[in-house]
């Protein structure tokens, strides 16, 4: 993984760059200390790229203090689907969604 500091006036966020042999395949969004955020490049979607990132347990160990995520829809997103999708994620995380 790679990370990279981006300063706003009232925030400070952080990102982590999910990277396989150079290649860019997802990116984590730590939003202060309130929440984490997450995009997959849809290339790399249903590769369990985000799920093995998480399970490794770097995100406890970078972010300590980021003790949980919360669940975002999209007008077209199944919401039971997602849901539970980003609950796995939480658990592997070993986070709180909210």
């Amino acid at each position: 993984m790679v990370g990279a500091v981006f300063v706003d006036k009232n925030k400070l966020f952080f990102c982590l760059i999910v990277c396989y042999n150079l290649r860019k395949q997802a990116i984590i969004l730590r939003c202060g200390d309130v929440d984490l955020h997450w995009h997959v490049l849809k290339k790399w979607s249903k590769k369990h790229i985000l799920s093995d990132a998480l399970r490794t347990g770097d995100i406890n160990q970078i972010w300590p203090q980021n003790k949980t995520i919360t669940c975002s829809y999209d007008w077209s997103d199944d919401m039971d689907v997602k849901y539970n999708m980003i609950k796995h994620f939480a658990e592997i995380a070993n986070l709180t969604l909210k």
